[in-house]
């Protein structure tokens, strides 16, 4: 399969899937350069990374929870659910951002 050559019809197609490829590289490297939070959101991230903000996730996923035998359906279970997992993950960043600090 080494010795193989493409004809002038592969070839042309072969340099456009590259050429297309290429161009789908650029716009994917823009759009993840260009991507970034605002200052207002990145002080709200900030601010529920704290022990704080996780006290209230913590606090609200717990309301739902208490919430979510007496309704009816997924209404509250959902919510629950996704409370519940981004508290799980902030608490989990925290701990390890807090087990990671150099000594001294």
């Amino acid at each position: 399969m080494g010795d193989a050559e493409l004809s002038r019809r592969e070839e042309r197609t072969l340099a456009e899937i590259e050429a297309a490829l290429k161009r789908d590289d650029e716009v994917l490297d823009r759009s993840l350069r260009t991507m970034h939070l605002t200052a207002r959101h990145r002080r709200l991230w900030e601010e529920i990374r704290r022990p704080r903000g996780l006290l209230v996730l913590a606090v609200f996923s717990l309301c739902l929870l208490i919430a979510a035998p007496a309704a009816l359906g997924a209404t509250v279970i959902w919510p629950f659910a996704t409370a519940w997992l981004v508290t799980l993950l902030i608490g989990f960043s925290l701990l390890r951002r807090r087990t990671n600090r150099p000594r001294g």
